[in-house]
């Protein structure tokens, strides 16, 4: 059994055939010598996993499979990986909050990272630097591996663990930060492991809306009631540069109602800005307190999306790097800082739009590609952060129809049919050169290559002469965008 998921920062792995905790509840006892202080602290951190999996950490009655929390001194250390049955222990050499998440990973049944089969495509192992006697921790454990190397996993080591002499221990094999690993809090991996090791229950079943943002007049119109025609809800954006822009969609708070922000589609002055609706209201202002407007300072040529990475229910953005074919996938700061964020690599020209949704129905979003000539979709619908080239197809009655995409034509992701799996829309915009055609969307809600039906009309103010903006997901009734300059 494995650990699963995430980026090259994210993954994290686990033995074969680990015995997981029945319905995530780990039962525990302190030992006799453990402060009040320390049994608080220690009550305060786990909670954190909580957050993240289905998972709750229970002090026992007289259950006979449990975990006894130590405080011998030495070293912290786990006598075993997942539940071991019967009484099995975890000591603390100290109660940092970094040390807890460490020990309680592994009682949830996580490995070290460095550890890992795969580890040398990733880390080298300085045994010459290593203490005498503690040789083994830095031994090959068995592992099953189908995600990427998580370097800032709290289950890896840092640099300098168990140095005889100040140097490296670990060091990773490509910089510039060769010595940057391990964390002092959970990563964006983590999270997204342990929900795929204990996943909390998805609120599946709501079936979401199509709607279009005009960045010539500012409009949003939303399919509120989800019947396949707009109503005219929106109120026209007021300045704030929300003209001329692209729009994302996403539950920035995790209300359960998608939200929008507009992000500027080149570099101004060097940087991207990203206006978010973050609290629902329907005004974007600059409030420290709500941090509705980000900046991304890179000059590379960028496309943002959204999505829940790590299947909290909350949405957070990332980019997609053509210069640096990379994506880098926010940690939940609203920062996107290549030194903290989760870096994805992968390989796809300016010929390919990224797209993100849930293709396996696992509460985490996935990443995918279409091809704006030919109309072909590759999708990572196993959620390993690589995509095959069995995981691409094309849309045949498109192409043949059609010819492929247009100017203006785009996917979008959504639960059109409200099984708790994202499946694609096509939206057909305008014909700049011979206007021929209406604006429409495409529903494929069976998730296969065809589509079954048009389900969007022509928005009665929309121009023919703009191109509009596509977008999906639970819309809240009534919801008008504008922009507060207070």
């Amino acid at each position: 059994m494995v650990l699963f998921f995430s980026s090259s920062a994210f993954a994290a792995a686990t033995k074969p055939n680990v015995q997981l905790w029945p319905g995530g509840k780990v039962y525990y006892e302190f030992s006799d010598s453990i402060t009040n202080e320390n049994r608080l602290t220690f009550k305060e951190v786990v909670k954190w996993w909580s957050f993240f999996g289905k998972i709750e950490f229970i002090e026992r009655n007289n259950e006979e499979n449990y975990v006894e929390i130590r405080s011998t001194g030495g070293k912290s250390a786990s006598n075993a990986i997942g539940m071991a049955g019967g009484k099995q222990w975890i000591n603390l050499g100290d109660w940092l909050s970094s040390t807890i998440l460490h020990e309680t990973g592994h009682v949830l049944g996580l490995i070290h990272e460095h550890t890992r089969t795969d580890r040398d495509k990733y880390v080298e192992i300085l045994k010459e630097n290593i203490k005498i006697g503690d040789e083994d921790i830095f031994d090959y454990a068995p592992t099953q591996i189908i995600t990427n190397y998580d370097f800032n996993s709290i289950m890896h080591y840092h640099a300098y663990a168990s140095s005889k002499n100040g140097l490296p221990t670990i060091r990773r094999i490509k910089g510039p930060n060769f010595t940057d690993l391990g964390g002092i809090h959970l990563s964006h991996g983590d999270k997204v492991a342990i929900n795929r090791l204990y996943p909390k229950k998805q609120a599946h079943g709501y079936q979401e809306g199509i709607g279009l943002y005009n960045p010539s007049t500012g409009e949003v119109t939303l399919d509120n009631n989800r019947d396949g025609r707009y109503a005219q809800l929106q109120e026209e954006l007021k300045k704030f540069d929300i003209f001329d822009q692209k729009a994302l969609s996403g539950d920035w708070n995790g209300d359960g109602i998608d939200e929008l922000a507009f992000y500027t589609p080149f570099p101004l002055d060097g940087y991207y800005q990203i206006s978010m609706d973050k609290n629902g209201d329907g005004i974007i202002t600059e409030s420290e307190v709500n941090k509705e407007i980000i900046k991304v300072y890179k000059s590379n040529a960028l496309i943002f999306i959204s999505g829940d990475w790590n299947g909290d229910g909350v949405d957070e953005l990332g980019y997609y790097d053509y210069q640096n074919k990379q994506f880098l996938l926010d940690n939940g700061n609203n920062i996107l800082n290549e030194g903290e964020d989760s870096i994805i690599p992968m390989n796809f020209s300016t010929k390919w739009r990224p797209i993100s949704g849930d293709w396996n129905g696992d509460g985490v979003d996935e990443l995918a590609f279409y091809n704006i000539d030919n109309a072909e979709v590759c999708m990572d619908q196993n959620g390993d952060d690589v995509i095959n080239q069995s995981e691409c197809f094309i849309f045949i009655d498109i192409v043949e129809e059609n010819g492929g995409l247009e100017y203006g034509d785009a996917f979008v992701a959504g639960d059109f049919d409200g099984d708790g799996k994202d499946t694609l829309a096509l939206y057909t915009s305008i014909n700049l050169y011979s206007i021929i055609k209406n604006p429409k969307f495409y529903i494929n809600s069976h998730a296969n290559v065809t589509w079954s039906e048009s389900i969007g009309k022509r928005y009665t103010n929309y121009e023919n002469n703009v191109l509009g903006v596509p977008l999906a997901g639970k819309w809240a009734k009534g919801l008008s965008y504008r922009e507060n300059q207070n």
